[in-house]
This record gives structure tokens, C-alpha cells and sequence, in this order.
């Protein structure tokens, strides 16, 4: 199955949460599937969809040290999110960025 692969990243320094935005142009990541994440920082970090007001965690992981950088990659189909892909992340230095498609 011939897939395209894009990226998308988070751009705020509150670790409240906010959306992923898409590489190419910026705009809000939503109704996709997600096949890699790639995350540094320490803590625990969240990616939810939010559907009609509702968030669902959709993937949830915890980077233990200050040498941890998160490689996860989804085989097959990935993880699907309706609606908005949220994240949230422990601290404002954190990163994420997600290969989806």
C-alpha cells in the first residue's frame, strides 16, 4: 500500500497543550493517521483527537531522562485521529514532531 508521508510539529511553549501544524503550511493537523512520532524532553507527553469538544488519548508515552528522544514508529495502518490532533508535553523545551499520511 503506497502511502504519503508528511510531517507536522508543535509550536508553543505551554505545556498545556496545543495542535500539531502541518510542515508545508502551517495549518492545523486533523482526520489523519499517524505512523511516527519523534519527541524529546522529559516527562510524559499526549496526543489526543478532539472531536466535538470531546478529547480521546490517542497515544501516550514518557521520556525518563534528559538523553531520551522518543523514536516511535506505527506499523501497518498507523493510529487514526478524527478531529484535531492535539499534544500536550512536560516541559516548554519539549519537542514533537509526527510523520503522518
Amino acid at each position: 500500500m503506497a502511502t504519503n508521508i508528511n510531517y507536522a510539529f508543535v509550536s508553543f511553549v505551554s505545556t498545556v497543550g496545543g495542535p500539531l501544524l502541518k510542515v508545508e503550511n502551517d495549518a492545523t493537523l486533523t482526520d489523519t493517521r499517524i505512523h511516527g512520532v519523534h519527541a524529546t524532553g522529559v516527562g510524559t507527553f499526549t496526543i489526543n483527537d478532539i472531536v466535538d469538544g470531546t478529547s480521546t488519548t490517542k497515544i501516550k508515552f514518557v521520556n525518563t531522562t534528559a538523553n531520551d528522544a522518543a523514536q516511535i514508529y506505527i506499523e501497518d495502518f498507523g493510529v487514526r485521529f478524527d478531529g484535531v490532533v492535539n499534544v500536550s508535553v512536560p516541559t516548554t523545551a519539549s519537542t514533537v514532531a509526527v510523520q503522518y499520511g
